[in-house]
């Protein structure tokens, strides 16, 4: 099975699974299974519906728990159109902005709760009704967009990062090489939004291998469900962000999970500390730290955690490992000169999983990437804006946080400049975000105004208006004046020491 699936580029593996897997569960959604037979027939009524479009190539897709709204992409996808996600509890004006950026004209939403915007039409997937044709490969050219992703832009507007069809191929060919026993008996669990690019794994690559998915009720407290899933339905293969640990491990005592295989952890730094404790919750499950920003196409290095051994990690954090095989890395310093082994700098990275850059935004392009010569071959080059540094004796390469002020809020990436851009906008006067947490995890917000007077519940309402929920400060503090390095900047040290 492993060897077929690899053998074709993974939009045909996608397509020809339908029918190869048909009997085959394919998702549980809301503690109801469908077939990879029973997904193929919604994939062809949407697609039977997309393909009138022929002057449209990108569209929006609200994320939703429901199998529509797996059909709906892989529908798009298959007849060579791009899939932009929206979230439905986004505010509307940060929907409406993606949609107006992109120029989208057609959403397609599985819910009849409908999110309606101007100068746009919804599709309610359910009045599709199913046909007797079969799932079609268009086949197109495979730079062509396969989904845009929105992200945190530090201007107050979130960011479109471009991933295509051979960014895909590449980050599927790269798991590959990762050597993944994983087959098409496995059972995988999806804890995502599909606005996360986290999502992305845990749904193409178990469809294109056979294998079945599991998604949270939509209902209920989310990693409480995911441990209650993870057993009851036997997963074999999760990946959560390392707040999902600190938020559970007051349970660790009650929680068994024998049978998980591979126990995958990112978008955050992970302390060994707490992987020494979820290792005795899941006795026959590799554990691995992932890295990789949505630029590069989900991950691009990973770490295999050993039990009982001498662990690679720097100052108390797991490291990130080393690179995919379709991706190059490098540490530089401020002009982009490489950094040798053992000192601290950017981490860049090039290969075939880079995106081909920002929706629309040429002057961040020409920020974020640039060409370079290594080793003789020139390169392309995507600046993470991530400080890292790689060990001279193992080669390991070690995450030790942001250059710049971008956070991940559990898993999320998080430009703090947003949340002040924001509440600049309503208060008139300075403000200043802050991320705290334990144990090197950034698990909420502080948000100091250099004011006295500030209405903290208009000012908190006024947010929830304009950023998603992760985003909304978990405190607000109003101070006469915010202090100062004697450069001018913000003491961002003095702060954190006024949060109790």
């Amino acid at each position: 099975m492993i060897s077929q699936f690899y053998m074709q580029f993974f939009l045909k593996q996608l397509c020809d699974n339908f029918d190869f897997f048909g009997n085959n569960i394919a998702f549980n959604i809301e503690e109801q299974d469908f077939t990879y037979s029973e997904l193929g027939l919604r994939v062809s009524a949407i697609q039977s519906k997309i393909i009138t479009h022929t002057n449209e190539q990108y569209f929006a897709v609200v994320s939703r728990n429901h199998i529509d709204t797996y059909a709906t992409i892989f529908a798009l996808w298959l007849s060579g159109k791009t899939m932009v996600p929206i979230s439905a509890s986004n505010p509307k004006e940060r929907n409406a902005y993606i949609i107006d950026s992109v120029e989208i004209n057609t959403i397609f939403d599985a819910s009849e709760e409908q999110l309606q915007f101007e100068n746009s039409q919804t599709i309610f997937t359910s009045a599709l009704p199913n046909n007797s044709s079969v799932p079609k490969y268009i086949e197109t050219d495979k730079e062509t967009d396969l989904y845009i992703l929105f992200t945190s832009g530090s201007t107050g507007l979130p960011k479109g990062v471009r991933i295509s069809q051979n960014n895909i191929q590449a980050y599927i060919e790269a798991l590959e090489a990762c050597n993944y026993p994983i087959n098409y008996t496995d059972r995988f669990l999806n804890i995502y939004d599909l606005t996360f690019d986290a999502s992305i794994q845990f749904y193409v690559w178990p469809i294109c291998l056979g294998a079945r998915i599991y998604t949270l009720p939509a209902k209920g407290i989310k990693y409480l469900q995911a441990i209650k899933t993870l057993s009851q339905h036997k997963i074999t293969v999760v990946k959560m962000t390392p707040s999902v640990l600190f938020y559970l491990q007051k349970y660790f005592d009650q929680i068994q999970l024998p049978l998980l295989r591979f126990s995958l952890f990112g978008a955050e730094a992970l302390p060994e500390s707490i992987v020494e404790k979820w290792q005795n919750c899941v006795p026959n499950a590799e554990i691995h730290n992932v890295y990789g920003p949505t630029e590069a196409t989900v991950n691009c290095t990973f770490y295999k955690w050993k039990a009982n051994s001498k662990h690679s990690s720097f100052n108390g954090i797991v490291s990130i490992g080393q690179p995919y095989t379709n991706t190059r890395t490098i540490i530089c310093n401020s002009n982009r000169e490489i950094l040798p082994a053992g000192e601290k700098g950017e981490l860049c990275l090039a290969g075939a999983q880079i995106t081909k850059g920002y929706w629309k935004n040429e002057d961040l392009n020409k920020k974020q990437f640039f060409t370079k010569s290594v080793n003789g071959k020139t390169e392309r080059f995507y600046a993470t804006g991530d400080l890292a540094t790689i060990s001279p004796n193992e080669g390991n390469i070690f995450f030790l946080g942001r250059i710049d002020s971008q956070v991940q809020i559990d898993g999320h990436r998080v430009e703090l400049g947003e949340i002040e851009h924001y509440a600049h906008l309503f208060t008139g006067v300075k403000t200043v975000a802050i991320a705290t947490g334990t144990d090197s995890i950034q698990n909420q917000i502080t948000l100091f105004v250099e004011s006295e007077n500030t209405d903290i519940l208009n000012l908190t309402s006024y947010l929830k208006e304009k950023l998603p929920t992760y985003m909304i400060p978990a405190k607000i503090i109003g101070l006469t004046q915010i202090p100062l390095l004697i450069s001018g900047k913000t003491d961002r040290v003095q702060l954190k020491k006024l949060i109790k």
